[in-house]
């Protein structure tokens, strides 16, 4: 959809005056596409909502039928909601849960990015062990709402740390679909792998493979098919050639792409 269809849907669907200016601002609108994409759910009894800049492993083995039947709202973090990955029970009462936000339409109809999805940017407090109650905040977030729900005993929920969004120079392999993180020589099963800090670095490169092989590797660098993990070191500190190489590989490709 545009976005020019995307505000009218908001409009006619939710009531809002959206004012969107980037793709970006929907972000926001996550905790609302229950309601506004209804006309795409029916037989379904979940819809959640993902990122674009993520690898996923096997969801099935964490998103399992007991989990789903045992829960109506599923997170990838233990300390708050996740909008890069969530499941919501495709029940009316969660597809409007977001109206339970003292401060949603004023959100939802503001040009600012508050992280209502999330907490209000509140990531490290609530990491570190706060309580969502007891963080100062601009705004009731969704992180707020379902907490408050659940402690009143009306809302199932399910938060734990599905994958990975920090890399401490551990190496992933996607192995045919499986997702392993290799932790002192053990593998560890993942659900997902979220570049949100990685793809910023200017040391990081993504691949330009013709064909995404069934087995590659991810590494504080990038992307290494097995050929080229082979006698690389990367454990503890990455090779100030390799960080160099990439850094060169990738200012080129900018160039290239600027002045062909």
């Amino acid at each position: 959809m545009t976005l020019d269809e995307i505000r009218d849907r908001i409009r006619k669907r939710l009531g809002l005056e959206p004012a969107i200016k980037t793709p970006y601002n929907l972000c926001d609108f996550k905790p609302t596409y229950g309601a506004l994409f209804d006309d795409y759910l029916d037989g379904y009894d979940f819809w959640g909502c993902t990122d674009i800049d993520m690898i996923y492993g096997d969801i099935g083995s964490f998103i399992t039928d007991d989990l789903l039947a045992a829960n109506d709202v599923i997170s990838a973090r233990a300390p708050y909601l996740t909008g890069f990955f969530f499941l919501f029970r495709n029940e009316d009462r969660l597809n409007s849960l977001y109206t339970q936000s003292a401060d949603y339409k004023w959100v939802l109809e503001s040009e600012q990015h508050f992280s209502f999805t999330e907490c209000n940017s509140k990531w490290d407090a609530l990491i570190d062990g706060a309580s969502v109650f007891d963080v100062d905040t601009e705004i009731e977030s969704m992180t707020e709402v379902i907490r408050r729900e659940e402690k009143a005993g009306r809302l199932r929920t399910h938060f734990s740390d599905l994958g990975c969004e920090v890399f401490a120079g551990t190496r992933f392999t996607w192995d045919d679909g499986k997702l392993l993180e290799f932790i002192d020589g053990e593998a560890v099963e993942r659900m997902l792998i979220h570049f949100v800090i990685l793809k910023g670095r200017y040391y990081f490169t993504f691949p330009d493979w013709d064909e995404v092989p069934s087995r590659f590797h991810v590494l504080p660098t990038g992307f290494y098919r097995d050929d080229e993990l082979q006698g690389l070191k990367y454990l503890k500190a990455l090779p100030v050639g390799t960080i160099g190489r990439r850094w060169w590989e990738q200012t080129m490709k900018k160039v290239q792409r600027r002045f062909p």
